[in-house]
């Protein structure tokens, strides 16, 4: 008994869009009306609901399913039901970013658009221009992602309760608060210790602040690049910076890049920090002897006619000896007897 053709090729639009969703577009019109075909295909992408049929796309049950499985299928739906409530919420309850398909109408209704920015705050950009001055919306929101303080109102930009939250969360949100805020010691104070490098989102005073600047470096040494000449300049403050990341001298003082003991704590933190200090720094055996313990790629920064005698900073393996030489090379006697003379073997 033969099969019937139909059934074969709806087995085969199936299969085909359970791999592949935007393969409904090439389906007879029968399987984009067929429900089931249209839902394991928009199982594997939203858009294959562009590809369905009307009907199903006008369907309000139909499009209820589809919307909780891919949020952003909203965009594909009957501009009948991108007006419907029930269908844009539960489409933002699963993608915040779907408020940007729903009709004008829903994007000012504070239960949608605070499920949005329940999920993402930064679908706050997407909501009306009311909402986005609404302080209960707008605290939801950043509190969820500090960085949608970027798209709230002038006024709520300047509302010290909702940029304390935003910058709690995010540091660099600092950057989108009210010049007043962001001239606010007590809000550089936290947003530093959030992320030290929102130091550079504070104003030019405060980078010169001693207490604002050692808590961002005590964050991230490398905020010390944010950081005024007067606080590169400060021993205590490059210190800290150094023991936190040591990269971060690269940023200090001319002085302070030469001083040996903020050397010292740079490459005890991070070896490869010798790249960031004074040619004669680098040819002394204290400062490279620390740093090569720390860490052995530091050698990459030693002077190239010194580098052996400083492979014996700590237990080396043959090959790395090599691999920092210049060829032709001369090997110190105790090298070739610490490292070279244990590792060949007797035929």
């Amino acid at each position: 008994m033969s099969r019937d053709p139909h059934e074969i090729l709806r087995n085969e639009i199936l299969f085909a869009v359970a791999q592949d969703g935007r393969v409904l577009e090439y389906a007879p019109h029968t399987l984009r009306n067929d429900r089931e075909v249209v839902l394991v295909a928009v199982a594997n992408t939203g858009y294959a609901l562009k590809h369905a049929s009307e009907a199903l796309r006008n369907d309000r049950d139909f499009v209820l399913m589809v919307v909780a499985t891919d949020g952003c299928a909203l965009k594909y739906v009957s501009e009948t039901l991108r007006n419907d409530h029930d269908v844009a919420l539960t489409a933002v309850s699963h993608t915040a970013y779907a408020l940007t398909y729903a009709s004008d109408n829903l994007r000012n209704d504070r239960i949608i658009v605070a499920a949005a920015v329940t999920q993402n705050g930064y679908a706050l950009t997407y909501a009306s221009d009311q909402l986005r001055n609404d302080p209960g919306v707008v605290l939801t929101a950043v509190a969820q992602n500090g960085y949608s303080l970027a798209c709230a109102s002038a006024a709520l930009r300047n509302d010290p309760k909702v940029v304390l939250t935003a910058v709690a969360q995010n540091g660099h949100a600092l950057t989108y608060a009210s010049d007043q805020l962001r001239n606010n010691r007590d809000f550089a104070l936290v947003a530093v210790a959030q992320n030290g490098n929102a130091l550079g989102s504070t104003s030019e005073t405060l980078r010169t602040d001693r207490e604002v600047v050692i808590a961002a470096v005590s964050n991230n040494g490398y905020a010390l690049r944010w950081a005024r000449s007067v606080s590169r300049n400060d021993r205590n403050v490059v210190l800290v910076a150094v023991g936190q990341n040591g990269h971060a001298l690269a940023f200090a003082s001319e002085t302070l890049g030469n001083d040996r003991a903020v050397v010292l704590t740079a490459v005890s933190t991070d070896g490869c920090a010798l790249r960031c200090t004074s040619e004669p720094l680098r040819y002394d055996h204290g400062v490279v002897r620390v740093a090569v313990n720390q860490n052995r790629e530091a050698l990459n920064f030693v002077p190239r006619g010194l580098r052996a005698q400083y492979m014996r900073a700590g237990t080396v393996q043959t090959r790395l000896l090599f691999k920092y030489m210049e060829v032709p090379f001369i090997l110190p006697d105790e090298v070739v007897v610490s490292h070279i003379v244990p590792n060949c073997h007797q035929r």
